[in-house]
C-alpha cells in the first residue's frame, strides 16, 4: 500500500509507520483527554464542566478502542511509542495538545477569557483527530494489515467491529468539535 506523504526519513518502512500513525493515534487520544479532563476541573461554568468531563470520557473510549484494535494488529510488546515520536507523527494536533495540557496544568482557573483563547485550539485538535483520519487513514490501514495477517471468518469479524469502532470515534469527534466551538458561547 503506497502511502501520500510518507516521509522517506521513518526508519521502518511504510508498513511500520502505518502501525505508528495507530499508535499515535491512542496517545493523541490519552492526551486528548487529559486536555479535556484538566478544563472541566479548572472552568468556572458548571455546565461546561460537565461538557468537558464529556468529552475527557468518550476520548478515554477512543483510546481504549484504538488500544483494541491495535491488540488485533501488532504483535505484543510492539505497541509502545514515544511522545517525541507521536508529537512528529500527528503533526500540529500533537503539538498543541501538548502545549494546551501543559498551560493549563498552570491556571488556577479559567475564565471566560482565557476559555475563549482555548477553544479556537481545541476545534482544531478535534478537526485534525476527526473522521478525516478515522475514515481515510486508519480504516484503510486496519483492513490492509488484517487482510496481509489471515483470512477467513475470524478475520473478517474483527475487520467488521474495528471499522464499526472506527466510524463511531469519527461521529464523536465532530460531536467534540462542536462542544468546543459552541460551548464558548456559555460563558
Amino acid at each position: 500500500m503506497k502511502i501520500p506523504g510518507y516521509p522517506p526519513s521513518h526508519s521502518g518502512g511504510q508498513d511500520e509507520y502505518l502501525l505508528d500513525i495507530l499508535k499515535c493515534s491512542v496517545w493523541l487520544e490519552e492526551k486528548t483527554a487529559r486536555l479535556y479532563s484538566l478544563l472541566s476541573e479548572k472552568i468556572e461554568d458548571k455546565y461546561v464542566s460537565g461538557l468537558m468531563k464529556v468529552v475527557s470520557k468518550q476520548s478515554e473510549t477512543h483510546a481504549l478502542m484504538l488500544k483494541t484494535i491495535l491488540v488485533s494488529i501488532v504483535p505484543k510488546g510492539r505497541d509502545k511509542v514515544s511522545t517525541e515520536n507521536c508529537v512528529g507523527i500527528t503533526g500540529e494536533a500533537g503539538k498543541a495538545t501538548v502545549e494546551l495540557i501543559d498551560w493549563i496544568m498552570g491556571l488556577d482557573i479559567i475564565d471566560r477569557e482565557k476559555y475563549t483563547a482555548i477553544v479556537e485550539r481545541l476545534a482544531f485538535i478535534e478537526n485534525s483527530i476527526g473522521e478525516e483520519t478515522y475514515q481515510k487513514m486508519l480504516i484503510p490501514l486496519v483492513k490492509t494489515v488484517l487482510s496481509e495477517i489471515s483470512t477467513g471468518t475470524y478475520t473478517r469479524i474483527i475487520d467488521y467491529l474495528n471499522t464499526k469502532m472506527l466510524n463511531i470515534i469519527a461521529l464523536e469527534e465532530e460531536l467534540h468539535e462542536n462542544i468546543a466551538l459552541y460551548s464558548k458561547d456559555l460563558l
